[in-house]
C-alpha cells in the first residue's frame, strides 16, 4: 500500500487515507502522516494569508488609479 492522499485526520496520530489504487484505510499512530498534515495545515493557512495580502494590495493598487 503506497498512501496517496489523507482524507480527514481524526486525532493525532489516526486519519483516513486513500492508496494509489483507490483504495481507503483508516490507519493510527503514523507521527510520519502527522507531521505530514501539521506541515498541510500550515501551508494552507500560509496560502490564505498571502491570498488576503494579494486581495489587499489589489484593492489599493484600484484605489490609487481612480
Amino acid at each position: 500500500m503506497k498512501i496517496k492522499t489523507i482524507l480527514h485526520r481524526h486525532h493525532y496520530g489516526c486519519f483516513d487515507v486513500e492508496d494509489t489504487d483507490g483504495n481507503q484505510y483508516m490507519i493510527q499512530l503514523a507521527h510520519k502522516l502527522e507531521e505530514q498534515w501539521q506541515r498541510e495545515q500550515k501551508d494552507k493557512k500560509t496560502m490564505e494569508t498571502m491570498g488576503k495580502v494579494f486581495d489587499r494590495i489589489e484593492s489599493l493598487l484600484e484605489r490609487s488609479a481612480k
